[in-house]
């Protein structure tokens, strides 16, 4: 499984989510931070960040055997507690 989160350096819950993601790395899962402005990132907000017009950052992506999924922070919360 792997999570990855595409965040901004103005996004005010920034630290958080670098927390959890380092986590999510300590308990051997795979977990990548990505910039709005990275080519892929931009790719993965068009693709599955756009709900009704508004993109919502950070926009957290949990993949599992090709399968994505959009979770909630609270979602990525319980998978850093085990």
């Amino acid at each position: 499984m792997e999570f990855v989160i595409i965040t901004a350096q103005w996004e005010v819950g920034i630290g958080l989510v670098r927390h959890y993601c380092r986590a999510l790395i300590n308990r051997g899962f795979r977990c990548r931070l990505m910039m709005i402005n990275e080519d892929n990132a931009k790719d993965l907000l068009i693709r599955y960040g756009v709900r009704e017009g508004v993109v919502k950052i950070p926009l957290i992506l949990m993949i599992n055997d090709g399968e994505v999924r959009v979770i909630s922070i609270d979602d990525l919360r319980e998978f850093t507690r085990g």
